[in-house]
């Protein structure tokens, strides 16, 4: 039964995953707007991000 369980919540966390980018200290601002150009939903790790550009929300 666990095994069962496991491999549902797995499925949940991996379509979760799908929908959003975590960014983290580090990332571009090239690649966070990317990510936003792709659809996804941005997710911020505490951090400091250096960006050369605005992040670009619509």
């Amino acid at each position: 039964m666990g095994g069962a369980y496991n491999f549902v919540w797995q499925g949940e966390i991996q379509d979760l995953l799908s929908e959003w980018y975590v960014a983290k200290e580090g990332d571009t601002d090239v690649e966070i707007n990317a990510a936003l150009k792709n659809g996804k939903n941005i997710f911020f790790t505490p951090g400091h991000y250096s960006l050369n550009a605005p992040i670009q929300v619509n």
